[in-house]
């Protein structure tokens, strides 16, 4: 416990820092991408059996954001990855691959629902749900990850972890195709709100570390918490922020336990 408070003490002190600039940063950036090599920033290359329930959202067979496997047929991404123009005409998820281009088993939409709610302008109730044409092929490279219960308690103080295929740097565009995670620490609503003011609804949750964050390329993917058992439970979907790893600046994620995004969850996908 007392290294979680120290990391979290360090992390809100450039909270702080960061609030009395926080006019100089420009509107928020969604983190979907559409181009080559993207990644996330820090962090190490992992293998797919690591972050079995990550997704590749696939536009035109060109990766464009992430997403997790919540079931055997359903999806959850970002809702602004879904208003990008995903349908099932021309779009897919690859699965059990640690590379986004190739492997693995690449699997047809049949259905995709955006959050009624969302809002483009605010980047509020941004997430959506996906349904594939068929059923995962779960096991060691495909598997499902667990979802919080409407109300849970946000997870601030503790360890979380990102995956993705995002931007290693912001404004970067190269990189290697494989997959990579990296060690975030919760925040409380409180002490992100010195960052992002009134632009940090009920539906979010914040998460960051010196140097570490997920960027563009990786919305809709997962970040996770991990028990002391080793059981892993999906917190957030990554949605926005101000730039990519700046210094006291977090990066913003819709929370999976919110009621109001619990339950558009549950309607559609009865997870």
């Amino acid at each position: 416990m007392s290294v979680l408070r120290s990391v979290a003490v360090l992390l809100l002190a450039g909270l702080a820092l960061a609030s009395a600039t926080r006019s100089i940063y420009p509107a928020k950036v969604r983190r979907h991408w559409a181009g080559f090599n993207p990644m996330i920033v820090g962090g190490n290359d992992i293998d797919i059996k690591e972050a079995p329930y990550q997704l590749s959202l696939q536009l035109y067979t060109s990766h464009i954001c992430g997403a997790s496997i919540i079931s055997k047929t359903f999806v959850l991404t970002a809702g602004h990855c879904a208003a990008a123009g995903i349908t099932p005409k021309n779009g897919a998820v690859r699965a059990g691959s640690t590379n986004h281009d190739e492997g693995g088993v690449l699997y047809n939409l049949k259905r995709v629902t955006n959050n009624p709610k969302y809002e483009a302008s605010t980047v509020d109730f941004d997430v959506a749900v996906l349904e594939i044409d068929g059923e995962f092929q779960l096991g060691e490279t495909q598997a499902i990850v667990a979802l919080p219960a409407a109300g849970d308690a946000e997870p601030a103080g503790s360890f979380l972890t990102v995956s993705g295929w995002g931007n290693t740097y912001e404004g970067g565009y190269s990189g290697a195709l494989n997959l990579r995670a990296v060690r975030l620490v919760g925040l409380t609503s409180s002490a992100c709100r010195l960052v992002y003011g009134k632009g940090l609804t009920e539906r979010m949750l914040c998460a960051g570390r010196s140097g570490a964050d997920s960027c563009q390329g990786d919305s809709g993917g997962p970040l996770v918490h991990r028990d002391a058992a080793g059981d892993t439970q999906l917190v957030g979907v990554v949605s926005w922020g101000y730039g990519c790893a700046r210094k006291g600046v977090p990066g913003i994620y819709s929370r999976v336990s919110n009621p109001d995004l619990r339950a558009f969850i549950q309607s559609v996908s009865g997870v």
